[in-house]
């Protein structure tokens, strides 16, 4: 079982809880469908708000011309949530792939939906991330997520590559 995350969703729409591809999609009609079927859920162990804060340090100490230059863009946590709710995760191990990974929060939420089931997991996560300036925030997210998946009885092996995903495969 390996996932693939990625941050874009255009031209995807929920119907019946299957994401199809639909020519007419707008952002709006994506979400509202979303909660309409229930798909978002609290952040209730708070790894996407700890990933969020670590984001807002991030932007706030960072300017925006030399992320704008980078091409840095973050996946909004609502966004990232959406994404994770979509995943089917009834093994008791897999394996995830972030290409983009940022600061974290795609893999926080992967890690709190984890945290939603009973069942102990084990899973690995590679964290595809170009920019070696963000690479300490994005393992200060993951650790935090490994140390709280620990403490609930799952297990989290991740491995952050200072590498652009897109280039190297």
């Amino acid at each position: 079982g390996n996932f693939h995350l990625t941050s874009k969703l255009q031209g995807l729409q929920v119907v019946q809880n299957k994401i199809k591809p639909n020519s007419d999609f707008t952002k709006n009609s994506l979400f509202s469908s979303a909660q309409e079927e229930g798909i978002y859920r609290k952040d209730k162990f708070e790894l996407i708000s700890y990933a969020q804060a670590v984001e807002r340090d991030y932007l706030d100490s960072s300017r925006p011309n030399d992320r704008k230059t980078k091409g840095q863009f973050f996946t909004p946590s609502n966004v990232s949530m959406f994404m994770a709710d979509m995943l089917d995760i009834e093994k008791q191990k897999f394996n995830i792939l972030d290409p983009g990974a940022g600061i974290g929060t795609l893999s926080a939420a992967v890690c709190e939906k984890v945290l939603s089931f009973n069942n102990k997991t084990e899973f690995s996560l590679d964290a595809y991330e170009k920019d070696s300036t963000i690479i300490p925030l994005l393992n200060k997210v993951l650790l935090k997520c490994k140390t709280v998946l620990h403490e609930h009885g799952h297990k989290l092996n991740y491995r952050i590559i200072n590498k652009d995903f897109i280039m190297e495969n």
